[in-house]
């Protein structure tokens, strides 16, 4: 193999096994060496033991979060390079400014495309590669602050507040509803 074609190392980090799972196959089909973690402390001993290449990180997991992990990651000088794709099912403007302010140089919202995963990493590394990570980076910082400007604008003034309803708020309807429609009898008045 030569250098361009050597095996590059991700190393997948997400408390939920069929995700891990499902990013693994996914990435192994495109030639990438994967390392899987369960959480925040295993994901930090993996990287001590085993620079990646790349990390794809959960956000919300048990112990240690990805934003904990991320910031522990920036604070040493061994690892601070090392580029982050947050995978999240937190989908605010906000969060989305905390990650590209964290450093990472993707975000993808859950649930994804499996299939695109690669195309993502392969991308982001190409970047780095190419020396245009913090450009790019800076650009979809300004973005996303733009965009979370137009969208305050949008709900008015300060004193005003947008209300929308989340995604989480949506689920929990949804299953409601399910619910209720399976476990709804009919009353029967006693004889």
């Amino acid at each position: 193999m030569t250098s361009s074609q050597t095996q590059r190392t991700v190393l997948v980090v997400d408390d939920h096994a069929p995700l891990r799972t499902l990013c693994r196959i996914n990435l192994e089909e495109a030639n990438f060496r994967v390392l899987e973690a369960t959480d925040g402390d295993e994901a930090l001993a993996l990287v001590r033991a085993d620079r990646p290449d790349v990390i794809l990180l959960d956000i919300m997991m048990p112990r240690v979060s990805g934003w904990e992990v991320a910031a522990a990651l920036l604070a040493d000088r061994a690892t601070d390079r090392i580029p982050i794709i947050f995978i999240s099912a937190r989908t605010g403007v906000g969060d989305r400014i905390r990650a590209f302010e964290l450093g990472a140089q993707a975000y993808v919202m859950k649930p994804f495309d499996p299939a695109g995963l690669a195309a993502t990493v392969t991308k982001v590394l190409d970047q780095i590669d190419r020396g245009e990570r913090d450009a790019d980076l800076a650009e979809t910082l300004a973005a996303l602050k733009q965009n979370r400007k137009r969208e305050a604008r949008r709900c008015g003034t300060r004193r005003q507040r947008c209300f929308s309803v989340s995604s989480r708020t949506r689920r929990w309807l949804w299953f409601r509803r399910c619910w209720w429609s399976l476990h709804r009898r009919p009353i029967r008045s006693p004889r």
